[in-house]
C-alpha cells in the first residue's frame, strides 16, 4: 500500500511511477482509497480546499511518484433557439 502525503505540483523533474485516474469528484476531496494503473493500493491524505489538477504529481512515503490522470465524465449541452 502506498500512502500520499505531498503534492508536487504539475511541473515534476523525475518520471511517474505510476498513475491515477480520477473524477472531478475525486480530485476535490482530500482523503482518499485508490488503485493506481499498476493494481497498487495508494491511499491519499492532503489538505483539504485545494483540489487536484489533471497533470498534477503526488510523492509517496517511500519515494515514489504518482501522476494525477482526469477520468472521462458526461457532459451536459444545453441549447435553445433564443436566449430570451
Amino acid at each position: 500500500m502506498l500512502e500520499v502525503y505531498e503534492r508536487l505540483g504539475t511541473h515534476c523533474h523525475h518520471q511517474a511511477d505510476s498513475q491515477v485516474v480520477l473524477t472531478h469528484e475525486q480530485r476535490d476531496r482530500g482523503r482518499l482509497k485508490l488503485v493506481d494503473d499498476q493494481g497498487q493500493e495508494v491511499r491519499v491524505f492532503l489538505e483539504r480546499g485545494k483540489p487536484l489538477l489533471v497533470g498534477e504529481y503526488l510523492k509517496t512515503t517511500c519515494g515514489r511518484y504518482i501522476q494525477v490522470a482526469g477520468a472521462v465524465e458526461p457532459v451536459a449541452l444545453a441549447s435553445c433557439d433564443t436566449w430570451h
